[in-house]
């Protein structure tokens, strides 16, 4: 089932109208949408950030982070749909839209494939979310033109490796980072992966 709600935060509230993006359904059946991240998700970002255990903050950013800054918020709420992108999974009954999931990539203009990145709140994880989210995120690049995605994940982190490996990505020792792996995937390869 899903995690109990806490009270909405008025900073939280849902401020525009959005049209309805897609929709995925985790392993235990519950429906939940999937939508761009948008520049008046500042707050969300934060909360979302925030809320992460130390351990999922630290496998996802790769360094120690209590309070994320305004100019790192407006960062990564700042994307324009080809080079840069960002799809959150929200709650469709969940009237603040809480983020439950935000996969995102930044174009390499130098070698035509992008860097991405994801991460599932803690209460969350395990639930087929992940996989789901970053098969989205892999076909938008695609239909923006980019070849190759790839990421650079914390040799530790058992369940982001086994995600990637789910989703048919290479994963090799990143160069001159013993701490790090690099799994990568060709977008061809990424539409003919069940």
């Amino acid at each position: 089932g899903r995690p109990a709600a806490r009270v909405c935060d008025p900073g939280l509230a849902v401020t525009t109208a959005e049209a309805l993006g897609a929709s995925i359904t985790t392993s235990d059946g519950i429906p939940l949408r999937v939508r761009p991240i948008a520049a008046d998700d500042g707050e969300r970002e934060r909360h979302f950030i925030k809320s992460l255990s130390a351990e999922s903050r630290y496998n996802r950013l790769m360094y120690q982070l209590r309070e994320p800054s305004s100019g790192f918020v407006r960062q990564l709420t700042t994307i324009d749909h080809v080079n840069t992108m960002a799809l959150v999974v929200v709650d469709p009954i969940d009237a603040c839209e809480r983020f439950i999931a935000v996969a995102r990539y930044a174009r390499d203009p130098r070698i035509d494939a992008a860097e991405f990145a994801l991460t599932v709140a803690d209460a969350w994880q395990r639930r087929r979310i992940g996989s789901q989210l970053a098969r989205a995120l892999f076909r938008h690049a695609a239909s923006q033109g980019i070849s190759r995605i790839y990421g650079y994940i914390l040799a530790n982190n058992d369940g982001m490796l086994s995600l990637v490996r789910a989703l048919g990505m290479t994963i090799r020792a990143a160069p001159n980072e013993p701490q790090l792996m690099l799994a990568s995937i060709e977008l061809t390869a990424a539409k003919q992966h069940p």
